[in-house]
């Protein structure tokens, strides 16, 4: 679940719902600044790219806050075995896009020092390196798309995956991915609060603006138990709320 910010305490978003949030943005994708349309692999990947998620995404007590944890406070010990098996699955149907996924997972740690392997959180990041590096040449193999191709999709994939972290978090230093310009040449995207929603520089989507409606659920917090947070998570409806985007010039209209 992503956690985020709303009028009356925090709006919660399933991982799968944040999935179709992130393919709608690489169906948006493309622009003089970064070239385009993605490509259909690329949506794909983007609507599958939290598949391990998938029965395992239910409201775990964030004690501190009254609301159910975010991704990032989930231990590595149950966080890194989805970030292998959702690609895994994907890619028995979908090589390509199990590999695009693989890597943007993989991507998101970084390589452990030996002298750090001390530490058992590193040792369960470079272990999942490890699994993961050997997934990728597993999938790599059933693939014939080059290799700049395959660094062009998987970092749009990453691009409107961090776009979609920053909405509904509302917290805009989460963009800051390096995705190919329309020369070739890297560019690197970020994000600024704007009136209603972010901006986004240089502007990577086709529109002149995207706006997307999202499901989830408004919880009030300050939940004293995981008893008491499944009640209120299973009470709560399910509302949509709009997420705005636009560009930079655009961010004090």
């Amino acid at each position: 679940m992503i956690i985020g910010p709303h009028p009356r305490g925090y709006f919660v978003v399933l991982q799968r719902d944040h999935a179709t949030m992130t393919a709608q943005l690489a169906r948006a994708w493309g622009s003089p600044a970064v070239g385009g349309p993605a490509d259909e692999v690329v949506v794909v990947a983007a609507a599958e790219h939290e598949r391990g998620w998938d029965g395992r995404d239910l409201p775990i007590l964030d004690p501190a806050a009254g609301v159910p944890c975010g991704p990032g406070d989930i231990p590595l010990a149950a966080h890194l075995p989805m970030q292998l098996d959702g690609p895994r699955e994907l890619g028995e149907s979908d090589p390509h896009a199990g590999l695009l996924v693989a890597i943007k997972h993989c991507n998101r740690y970084r390589p452990v020092a030996p002298q750090a392997l001390l530490l058992r959180r590193h040792r369960q990041v470079a272990r999942f390196r490890r699994d993961s590096a050997r997934l990728q040449r597993d999938l790599r193999a059933r693939i014939a798309a080059p290799d700049s191709e395959i660094d062009r999709q998987w970092r749009t994939l990453h691009a409107c995956d961090t776009i979609s972290h920053a909405q509904l978090t509302a917290v805009p230093r989460l963009v800051g991915a390096v995705v190919p310009g329309a020369d070739g040449r890297p560019v690197t995207l970020t994000s600024a609060a704007a009136e209603g929603g972010l901006s986004i520089d240089p502007w990577p989507f086709s529109g002149a603006e995207v706006r997307l409606d999202v499901p989830g659920r408004v919880l009030a917090g300050g939940c004293t138990s995981q008893a008491e947070l499944e009640r209120a998570f299973t009470a709560a409806p399910v509302e949509m709320q709009e997420f705005l985007l636009v560009p930079a010039q655009r961010r004090s209209a």
